[in-house]
Order: structure tokens, then C-alpha cells, then sequence
């Protein structure tokens, strides 16, 4: 990591380039308050961002990002496609892109986030914190689209790999689930939070504790499964169309526990497994994902 002086952040690429105006994020705080914000080629196709940054408000230098050496280790994989370069002009880094587009604060744009884009931000980010990053800070992830039409995730300035030493690693599963809520997703955001308490009712303990509060053996459900045995029951999945039965109902490696009806959305049965359930087995049941260990 490279320590620069805090004049190092008036360093602009080139003649005619444009300083961007930086609205504020989904959570109505200022974008690019760190790196100072990106620029604007003179013609108007490229976004160029500084690949230094102030580490915190009161800081005296600015430091390299690890933005390059993350989106290197990511790029071609969902989520990250090679839609970048990186320039060294005038004495400074810069990370170079297309200019693209912010979804959904580009309203003007038309764009649509579906279902599969919305999901490949968890995906994104899940894989980004199995190779060891933590991505976001306190931000949440930024989707974006390219002129290519990739989905991708956006920032990465506070991209970071923890020390073994470092005891407070969590990824980033819960700025995740806050950026579900933020862009109309929070029902998404609820089912995740509900099936790992559900993972996690059935690795602590013999008797599971209910949506609804009341608590029932899990032996009734996973007879003759000892209690270490149900740890590995890591793969959540939900039947919203009807109650599961063992009665017409074969799924190997699964167990089926009753959900509460009553809360939101709705879930009839959960499907606890011990493996990842393939694409047949999960449309054949009408099943949904809910959960799995975030890396």
C-alpha cells in the first residue's frame, strides 16, 4: 500500500477531462468522498477514478486502493466482467472504464433490474468473499450496467483482505441483505434472514424453536440423526406453493420442518439438506433457495 500526501488527490488525468458531480448513494450519503470522485474523458465515453483514497475524514495522507489487485483476482467471473484498464498518467493510478450506468439512481436511463440481476449481486459478492475480499465498508453494493449489457458490481475502492490476525471478519452478507431492502427486495431479505435461523435453530440444538415460538423436538423430523450429524443440514430451501410431505414427497439428504404461515412471505414447509439440491430436484418440488453459510 502506497502513502501519497493529500495534494495528490488534485491530480486530474488530462487536459479537458470533467470532474463528475457526485450525487449522494442509496443511503443519502455523498458518493466519493474518499477517492475524491472520478472524471470524465473529454469526449465524454470513459470514466476515469483515482486508485487512491483518504482511509478516514481526518486523515493527513491518501493510500493506495486495492481495487485493481481485486477486480484482477475477480475479472471474468459473474459479476465482474473485464470492462476496465488501468492507466498510470500524471504521477497517478487511475482506474478506467466505459461509462456506464447506476441502477436504480439513474432513473433517466430506462433501466430494468430483473430478478436474475438482483441475485447476481448476492452471487457476486458471496464469491467475492469466498476469494478472501471484504468489499464494501459501511457502503452496500452498487450495480451498474455497461454498454456491453453486463450487470456488474460497480465500487470496489474499499476493497480489503483481513488479516489472519483479524478477529471482526463477517463478509458481506448483511450490506447484502440492506441493499435488498434499499432497492425493493426486502422480502427477499426477510426469507434469507429467516432460513439461516432456521440453519442455525437446527445446528445448536435438539429442539428447534418454531417461527411462531414454539418449540418442538427436532427428533420428530430428524430421527436418528445425531446432533453433530445435523450440522451439516447447511442448505435451505422453501416450498411456498404447498405443505412437503414424506408421503409423495423424496428428496435424499433432506428433512422437512413446518414454517410459520403467518409471517411474510409466506412459506409452507422449510427443506433442510445436506447438499446443494440440483436444478431438477429444486423445480421439480417448486422449490426456493433461502440459504446457505455465507463463505
Amino acid at each position: 500500500m502506497t502513502r501519497y500526501g493529500l495534494s495528490h488527490g488534485d491530480i486530474v488525468p488530462g487536459e479537458g477531462f470533467t470532474k463528475m458531480p457526485m450525487g449522494k448513494n442509496l443511503e443519502g450519503t455523498q458518493e466519493g468522498f474518499h477517492t475524491g470522485g472520478p472524471w470524465l474523458s473529454p469526449d465524454g465515453s470513459e470514466v476515469w477514478k483515482p486508485l487512491d483514497a483518504r482511509p478516514h475524514p481526518g486523515a493527513d495522507c491518501r493510500l493506495s486502493t486495492n481495487e485493481a489487485e481485486c477486480l484482477e483476482e475477480m475479472a471474468g467471473r459473474p459479476g465482474f466482467p473485464r470492462n476496465w484498464r488501468i492507466e498510470e498518467q500524471n504521477g497517478r493510478r487511475w482506474l478506467v472504464r466505459p461509462k456506464c450506468w447506476l441502477w436504480p439512481q439513474d432513473k433517466e436511463s430506462g433501466l430494468r433490474a430483473d430478478l436474475d440481476a438482483i441475485l447476481l449481486v448476492e452471487s457476486a459478492v458471496r464469491d467475492l468473499n469466498a476469494h478472501g475480499w471484504e468489499a464494501f465498508g459501511s457502503d452496500v453494493p452498487q450495480l451498474a450496467y455497461d454498454p456491453d449489457g453486463n450487470w456488474f458490481i460497480l465500487d470496489l475502492s474499499a476493497a480489503f483482505k483481513p488479516s489472519k490476525w483479524q478477529t471482526d471478519w463477517h463478509g458481506d452478507r448483511e450490506r447484502v441483505l440492506k441493499w435488498f431492502g434499499l432497492v425493493g427486495y426486502e422480502h427477499l431479505a426477510d426469507l434469507r434472514r429467516r432460513g439461516r435461523q432456521v440453519q442455525h435453530n437446527i445446528a445448536l440444538s435438539s429442539i428447534i424453536q418454531r417461527d411462531d415460538k414454539e418449540p418442538y423436538r427436532a427428533d420428530a423430523v430428524f430421527y436418528g440423526i445425531d446432533h453433530e450429524s445435523r450440522k451439516q443440514y447447511t442448505y435451505i430451501y422453501a416450498s411456498r406453493n404447498r405443505p412437503m410431505s414424506t408421503l409423495w414427497a423424496r428428496i435424499d439428504g433432506a428433512r422437512f420442518l413446518d414454517a410459520d404461515m403467518t409471517k411474510a412471505p409466506p412459506v409452507f414447509t422449510w427443506v433442510a439438506s445436506n447438499r446443494p439440491l440440483t436444478d431438477d430436484e429444486i423445480s421439480r418440488y417448486e422449490l426456493t433457495y433461502v440459504y446457505s453459510p455465507w463463505p
